[in-house]
């Protein structure tokens, strides 16, 4: 029987990219979104990228951060197939405002999703996963390692994300736990990324758009989750630089970052 995955954030992006990598290798792939209507649109796309597939599609329909709603999504899946071996919370929203004018509701909101996004899904599905011994997987971000400048409230739940899941793999001696933190990746994250008012900014960054190619970071994630890693950094040479100079000269990198552009 095929394994099971369930992946959050699926219609776009790298949680997209990842449920196609799955599907493509013949794995039962619970995807998890709110968007009823993209969500159906997403899995009609990947069975016709892949016809011959012998995988498994399931839309789970649920906002992250509704508790009620994430477990409904989980028992779904188990009523469904019965098991789970693999849990990548993907799910997130960004943010391009100063921490000043931004409101509080946006600072409560990426928290929501963020950080409690991974909190809802891993209470709901850690016993599944202490049975089949499998991988609980959270997608952070180089934002969660260091900070830049009009992602405040964002770079604040990542860090809470990496503090999460550096505990939980301690304590959960028979479960993999992956933390994958990405730099910037081709995806949608800075057009619907949060104003200060809770608007969305509805254009891409400059960065973003030269960034890495989903697909390529779905398959390294996919390798890491088989190899059992502990931690993942996809990311190109800057990215992988400013996150070495914050651990060597921070002082310098906070100089750095207060003369370049971040949008």
């Amino acid at each position: 029987m095929a394994k099971v995955v369930l992946i959050t954030g699926s219609n776009s992006g790298i949680g997209k990219a990842l449920a196609q990598t799955y599907y493509q290798q013949g794995w039962r792939v619970g995807c998890v979104a709110r968007s009823k209507e993209k969500l159906e649109n997403t899995i009609t796309e990947i069975k016709e990228n892949f016809p011959r597939s012998s995988g498994e599609l399931l839309p789970l329909i649920a906002d992250v951060s509704d508790w009620k709603a994430s477990k409904k999504a989980v028992d779904k899946l188990l009523k469904e197939w019965g098991e789970l071996h693999v849990v990548i919370c993907n799910a997130g929203i960004s943010m391009r405002a100063n921490a000043a004018d931004t409101s509080l509701d946006v600072f409560h909101k990426l928290m929501d999703v963020n950080f409690f996004g991974v909190v809802h899904f891993f209470k709901a599905c850690i016993d599944e996963l202490r049975k089949t011994r499998g991988s609980f997987v959270a997608i952070s971000s180089m934002q969660g390692l260091f900070s830049t400048q009009l992602r405040s409230g964002y770079a604040a739940a990542k860090h809470a994300v990496q503090g999460f899941m550096d505990s939980v793999r301690i304590e959960e001696k028979n479960v993999h736990v992956l933390t994958v933190s990405p730099g910037f990746v081709k995806t949608n994250v800075a057009v619907n990324a949060l104003l200060a008012d809770g608007t969305q900014k509805g254009s891409s960054d400059k960065a973003i758009e030269s960034g890495l190619d989903p697909n390529v970071v779905a398959k390294k994630i996919a390798v890491a989750i088989r190899k059992r890693k502990r931690d993942l950094y996809p990311a190109g040479f800057k990215e992988k630089f400013a996150l070495f100079l914050s651990k060597v000269s921070p002082k310098l990198l906070d100089k750095i970052l207060r003369s370049v552009s971040v949008t």
